[in-house]
């Protein structure tokens, strides 16, 4: 996902879809380049639908659901950063998708599935 390069097979393309492994882009240059790479592999999409679950940042450790604390908890382990909703909206422009809305999954915590253009 992260190397996709342009190819005629991908230009008819209309609805890119991405879910719980958004956060493998990161770290956010690596980010960026990723999403700029999306946008240019499928020229004519009109709609992304990318999902997935950030890093917590309005829960304390001792209040955080099972599933969240476990989640986190693995993902620092195997070295992955989770990027906090915050720091994904802030990606969005400079990696050439326009964000037209988000909406929030209940479960895991801090889920979100953004819709871009």
């Amino acid at each position: 996902m992260r190397d996709l390069a342009p190819d005629p097979r991908l230009e008819k393309v209309e609805v890119l879809t991405c879910f719980m492994m958004g956060h493998d882009f990161w770290p956010r240059e690596r980010c960026v380049t990723s999403l700029r790479r999306l946008r240019e592999a499928f020229p004519n999409v009109r709609r992304f639908l990318l999902g997935d679950t950030a890093r917590t940042t309005n829960i304390p450790d001792r209040d955080k659901p099972v599933f969240t604390l476990a989640f986190e908890t693995a993902h620092d382990l195997m070295g992955v950063y989770l990027p906090t909703l915050a720091e994904w909206e802030d990606v969005f422009e400079e990696s050439g998708w326009k964000f037209l809305n988000a909406r929030a999954v209940r479960v895991p915590a801090d889920s979100v599935v953004y819709e871009l253009a």
